[in-house]
């Protein structure tokens, strides 16, 4: 059981300091809304993860053929908002009611925002499909106690890794308007880069 604790905890800090869609949602919302709007949104793979896993272990155990095309899109057209809400802010200077505006109103809505962003993250379904999916099923061959073994050190260690990215950029963001604005001059590119990624994948460029 052990064993299953190790593997789960090592895959879930792996996917905590991966570059995926989600890492930069957590990373912008950060920079946008400091630590403590952050944090909420680290809790989203706890709900988006339960029916991707369901679907793709126990009913259809891969991906559709063209399944991921359509979720790459859709991932894609959320890191460009992602990016105009990153770009408006650093247009406003930081100040006054124009940043207030543009700052999630409520950790509930980062949270929806970053289900919506593991729903329609390729990766999600091809972690679920070839990693995650194929070791739970292993651990539950040995028992159900292996499996939720398994699944706690893997959520334990990737939301903890989570959570302490959040808190880093929560308190750099609140350190100097210099530093601020250089991390989110920094996040900017990377949802750009990554929303690039997904289009030219999902179009076979």
């Amino acid at each position: 059981m052990l064993g299953f604790l190790v593997q789960g905890a090592l895959l879930g800090l792996s996917a905590a300091i991966s570059p995926w869609p989600f890492q930069s949602l957590i990373i912008a919302e950060s920079l946008l809304g400091g630590w403590k709007r952050a944090a909420p949104v680290t809790l989203a793979p706890l709900v988006a993860d339960i029916p991707i896993a369901f679907v793709l272990v126990f009913v259809l155990k891969q991906v559709p053929e063209g399944f991921l095309d359509v979720v790459q899109l859709g991932g894609a057209f959320l890191l460009l908002y992602l990016a105009w809400t990153l770009w408006q802010e650093l247009r406003s200077g930081n100040k006054g009611a124009s940043q207030d505006a543009i700052k999630p109103s409520t950790g509930r809505r980062g949270f929806l925002m970053g289900a919506a962003m593991l729903f329609l993250s390729p990766g999600s379904y091809l972690y679920w499909s070839l990693v995650l999916g194929p070791l739970l099923l292993d651990a539950l061959g040995n028992s159900l106690l292996h499996a939720i073994t398994f699944l706690a050190g893997f959520y334990t260690f990737s939301i903890g890794g989570l959570l302490g990215i959040v808190f880093l950029l929560g308190r750099a963001r609140e350190s100097s308007q210099t530093i601020r604005r250089g991390l989110q001059i920094a996040s900017l590119a990377l949802v750009l880069v990554i929303a690039v990624v997904l289009f030219a994948s999902a179009l076979s460029l």
